[in-house]
């Protein structure tokens, strides 16, 4: 009778968690998996990168809650040989609580570009990448 009894509760318990997996992951949605970053300093950074003819406009501003060191440098990469490798960077520093930069270049128009923005604070790093 023991035998018995162990059996089918193992046999339910099986079932049972089969099932709960399935419900969990049925009511989730992508959203949910999401990873936001949560910055302490940081409040808000915005890169730009715009090409007219042979121009390429870039940009970034910063924002944060507080005031601190803030560093910011645009990077313009160059496609070549299925590889984006550095082409032309720039890069200021101040302190406050926002900081910006703004740039153009002449470019050859027959190479592909991205620009990597990198925005500093004393403890905080965010790197984004914008493709053309």
């Amino acid at each position: 009778m023991t035998k018995k009894f162990l059996s089918v509760a193992l046999a339910l318990i099986t079932v049972l968690s089969c099932f709960s997996a399935t419900t969990v992951f049925g009511q989730t949605s992508d959203e949910d998996y999401v990873i936001q970053p949560r910055m302490a300093i940081i409040d808000q950074v915005i890169p730009g990168f715009t090409k007219k003819g042979i121009t390429l406009y870039v940009s970034g501003v910063m924002m944060t809650k507080k005031s601190a060191d803030l560093y910011i440098q645009l990077q313009i990469q160059k496609k070549k040989d299925g590889e984006y490798s550095p082409y032309i960077t720039y890069a200021k520093t101040g302190t406050g609580t926002s900081l910006s930069l703004a740039k153009d270049i002449n470019v050859n128009i027959l190479y592909t570009y991205r620009l990597k923005a990198t925005f500093e604070t004393d403890t905080e790093t965010s790197v984004r990448f914008l493709y053309y």
